[in-house]
């Protein structure tokens, strides 16, 4: 609630910008406080939706980006920056007055000894037929359960305890090997990659039919997480679009010394789409599934903002020196090779680590994790 209006401030100081101070500083307002806060939102959805739904819901967020993209990548055609600019107002404010309706999750209630608070929160997510007192006295029971002396020292403790670092060796090595296997490389250098490897699509139209393919198969990811086992969804996704990598190698490697032969050129194109499509529906939809429900309740917020400051920083690297250096050494079939054995790499470790966490609560899956370490512990005894 506090970070929305921000953001909406500072694409008014794009949309109006006279200058680049104007430009760029609405550009770092809009950064700044949308990355601020988007380690509550999958918290804030795992903590308040029932299990059964629970995997459904938290993977809407790469459905709403993915259309994001669309937006910014299909508007342009039609309308100017600033106007644009103008219009990616109204969905903070709405965001705002969407929150002003929402209580607060019933965990985070409970953690700070607000019980009542925190029954009127379940009645209102649950409905007022529904019996909360099983899933109230689980939640509790739990609380009670946990040193209550949270302080910075103890949160540091639990940040390093084999709590956090179980999870972590999941889904944020997931997220890490993910951001350096080229996904992000293929979102913002689309055009370039198009003429790169000889495509005969028009790059401009081939954003918008990836934005569209996007758009329209991160809205089955919801559905297909359902039906799907995490590992199984996430393994064969990765895996498909490392292969689409090593097609896009191939065919830049062979624009770089020949010419690329009509019939072939919408190769690229497909390869892309690939690429895009499965991680849509299966890659990052299970990253966020991960991300929002395997930390413990009382540090959940913190590890997910960690994860995802240590996956901005290996972002940074991979654009600003990984790319960079490798393309200049290797050229870009070389890059995409490295990316293709990155990805099938990510594609291994989430093989061997993704739990199939659909159904339970969070504190089930809290539990699932704590008792490895004890048992793990015990073996080590």
């Amino acid at each position: 609630m506090i970070s929305a209006p921000l953001i909406a401030f500072g694409w008014l100081l794009i949309g109006l910008a006279q200058d680049k101070f104007m430009l760029f500083s609405g550009r770092f307002v809009v950064s700044a406080f949308a990355l601020l806060w988007t380690s509550s939102v999958g918290a804030y959805i795992s903590e308040t939706v029932h299990p059964n739904l629970r995997g459904s819901l938290v993977v809407m967020s790469p459905t709403t980006l993915a259309f994001g993209y669309l937006m910014v990548w299909g508007l342009p055609c039609f309308l100017s920056w600033r106007i644009i600019a103008l219009i990616s107002i109204a969905p903070c404010l709405i965001l705002t007055v969407a929150m002003v309706l929402l209580p607060e999750t019933p965990y985070w209630l409970i953690e700070y000894n607000q019980f009542e608070k925190a029954k009127k929160s379940l009645r209102f997510f649950r409905g007022s037929h529904y019996d909360i007192n099983p899933e109230f006295n689980e939640i509790h029971q739990r609380h009670l359960s946990k040193d209550k002396n949270q302080s910075c020292s103890w949160m540091l403790q639990r940040l390093f305890s084999k709590a956090f670092l179980k999870p972590f060796m999941c889904s944020g090595v997931i997220y890490m090997i993910f951001t350096v296997s080229g996904f992000d490389i293929i979102i913002i250098y689309m055009v370039t990659i198009l003429e790169e490897t000889g495509s005969s699509i028009d790059p401009n139209i081939g954003t918008m039919i990836v934005g569209f393919v996007r758009a329209f198969l991160s809205c089955l990811g919801p559905f297909v997480i359902k039906i799907v086992p995490p590992k199984y969804l996430f393994t064969i996704s990765q895996s498909i679009s490392a292969s689409s990598m090593v097609v896009l190698g191939v065919f830049a490697y062979w624009n770089t010394y020949y010419t690329v032969e009509i019939e072939y050129a919408w190769i690229p194109l497909a390869a892309i789409v690939s690429t895009i499509a499965t991680r849509a529906i299966g890659t990052l939809p299970v990253m966020h599934y991960l991300l929002t429900e395997a930390y413990p309740t009382e540090i959940r917020t913190q590890a997910i903002s960690l994860t995802e400051a240590m996956f901005m920083a290996s972002s940074t690297v991979n654009f600003q020196l990984f790319y960079p250096y490798m393309k200049n050494t290797l050229g870009f079939h070389g890059a995409c090779c490295i990316y293709a054995i990155l990805a099938f790499m990510c594609a291994l470790w989430g093989a061997a680590t993704i739990p199939d966490n659909r159904g339970k609560s969070l504190v089930k899956v809290e539990e699932f994790y704590e008792n490895k370490t004890n048992k793990s512990n015990k073996m080590n005894i």
